[in-house]
C-alpha cells in the first residue's frame, strides 16, 4: 500500500520525490567524464532482482550506458560481489527452478548489454557468494558455482557483451584485473575459504595473494570479496538479543555461525590476510557485500585497509548500526561507484534510494513501468569521499 501511495504521489506531482543530499556527506563533487580514467560500479547481493522488477538494475544500466559512452574502451566495470542468485545459486538446467534462477542471473548480466556498453567493452565481473555455492561444501558446492561460471560465459558470448566469473569456479583466487595506470583489483572467493577445508590449498591461496600484492607496482590495490572486512550489521554481530529468543545473538557472539565475520574460519582468514598486509602493504580498499545495506568504514586496527565498504543492498535490505570506524551507513537499496581520476585521485560515491524502490514486483501491471522508471530516477548520491 505504501508503495502504491508513493507511485500515485509521483504521478500526481508529475515528477519524482525530492531527496536532497545532506551537504556534509558529500566531500567530493561528481567528476566530469573527461577527468576520469576508469569507473567501477560495486554492488552485492543482487540475487533476488530481475530486470522486470528492479529499479536498481535499471538505474545501474542507465549509469553504465552514460559512463561507457563517455569513456575510453574497457575502462568501465560493473563488479557484483556475490550472492548473485538466491536462495541456493544457479541450479542445474534440468532442475525445475533453473528458469527462475537464470532470470535473476540474466537481469544482472543485462546491465552491460546496452548499446554503449557493448560498443566500448564494458565488463560485468561476478564473484561467488555463499548462496552461489548453495551453502554446500565440496563437490556439490563446486558444481553449483560451475553452473554460474558456464551460464555467464555462454550468455555473454550469445549476447555479444562482456561478462566473466572471477575467480573461476571452485578457485579462491585472487582473480586479477589491472585497470589503467593507477589501480589493480584482486578478487577473492571468501565463501570458498568457509566451505572448503583443505589446509594446503588455503596455504597456496595465501601465498598467491601475497605475490600479487608484492607485484602491484605503483598501483593502488582494491580487494573485493563477498564477505566484508568489517560490518555494523547482522553478520558483523549487530543482532538484537531478543531475535530468536537470543539464540542467534549467542551464535553470533560465540563465532558459531559460519557466515558471520566472527566465525572461527573467517577470523582465521582475516588473521592470515592481515599478516600478508603487514608483510606488504594493506590495500587502499576492501570491498564486500553479505550484509544487505551500505556502509563506509575506516580501518581502526594496525594492518587494516585504510577503507572498507559494505555494498550488499542489490536486492535485499537489513538494518545497520554504529560500529568503530563507521563513516557512513544507510539501510537503503543502492550501490557504490569507485572513480579513478586521470590525476591519480580515487573517489568513492554511494548511490541509494528510498527502501520502497528496492523492488516493484508487488505493483500492478498498470503501475509497474512507472515504478521502475520513477525508482530509477530516485537513486541519488548520498555520500562521497576521496580515498586517495
Amino acid at each position: 500500500m505504501r508503495k502504491f501511495l508513493i507511485i500515485a504521489a509521483v504521478l500526481l506531482n508529475g515528477c519524482g520525490k525530492s531527496f536532497p543530499p545532506t551537504p556534509a556527506s558529500l566531500f567530493v563533487r561528481e567528476p566530469h567524464a573527461d577527468s576520469v580514467e576508469s569507473v567501477i560500479f560495486v554492488i552485492g547481493d543482487a540475487g533476488k532482482a530481475t530486470l522486470e522488477t528492479s529499479p536498481i538494475l535499471h538505474r545501474l544500466h542507465n549509469e553504465i550506458e552514460q559512463w561507457s559512452k563517455s569513456m575510453r574502451d574497457s575502462t568501465v566495470i560493473a563488479l557484483f560481489l556475490g550472492d548473485n542468485v538466491y536462495p541456493v545459486g544457479l541450479r542445474d538446467a534440468d532442475d525445475p527452478a533453473f528458469a527462475e534462477d537464470s532470470t535473476h542471473m540474466q537481469g544482472q548480466l543485462d546491465v552491460v548489454s546496452g548499446e554503449e556498453a557493448r560498443r566500448h567493452g564494458t565488463r560485468a565481473v561476478f564473484i561467488a557468494g555463499n548462496h552461489d555455492w548453495g551453502h554446500m561444501a565440496g563437490e556439490p558446492g563446486r558444481v553449483r558455482v560451475a553452473n554460474m561460471h558456464r551460464f555467464i560465459a555462454r550468455r555473454s558470448r550469445a549476447g555479444g557483451f562482456h561478462a566473466e566469473f572471477e575467480p573461476r569456479a571452485g578457485d579462491p583466487g585472487p582473480g586479477v584485473i589491472t585497470l589503467g595506470r593507477y589501480l589493480k583489483l584482486l578478487l577473492i572467493d571468501t565463501a570458498w575459504w568457509l566451505l572448503e577445508a583443505n589446509p594446503s590449498e588455503k596455504d597456496r591461496f595465501i601465498a598467491k595473494l601475497e605475490r600479487e600484492m608484492v607485484n602491484r607496482g605503483d598501483r593502488e590495490l582494491v580487494i573485493a570479496a563477498h564477505h566484508p572486512w568489517q560490518s555494523g550489521s547482522a553478520h558483523g554481530g549487530l543482532v538484537p538479543f531478543w531475535q530468536t529468543i537470543g539464540v542467534k545473538w549467542l551464535l553470533s557472539r560465540s563465532g558459531a555461525s559460519l557466515q558471520d565475520l566472527n566465525s572461527l574460519p573467517y577470523r582465521d582468514l582475516k588473521t592470515r590476510i592481515a599478516q600478508v598486509f603487514a608483510q606488504t602493504k594493506p590495500p587502499l580498499l576492501f570491498a564486500g557485500g553479505h550484509d544487505h545495506n551500505l556502509q563506509v568504514l575506516k580501518g581502526t586496527q594496525p594492518g587494516d585497509p585504510p577503507f572498507s565498504v559494505v555494498s550488499g543492498a542489490g536486492s535485499k535490505g537489513s538494518d545497520v548500526g554504529p560500529t568503530e570506524g563507521m563513516l557512513f551507513r544507510r539501510a537503503e537499496p543502492g550501490f557504490m561507484r569507485l572513480v579513478v581520476l586521470k590525476s591519480g585521485a580515487i573517489d568513492l560515491f554511494v548511490v541509494s534510494a528510498n527502501e520502497d524502490f528496492l523492488d516493484c514486483s508487488n505493483m500492478s501491471e498498470f503501475f509497474l513501468q512507472q515504478c521502475l522508471e520513477t525508482g530509477a530516477r530516485e537513486f541519488r548520491t548520498v555520500f562521497s569521499t576521496r580515498l586517495r
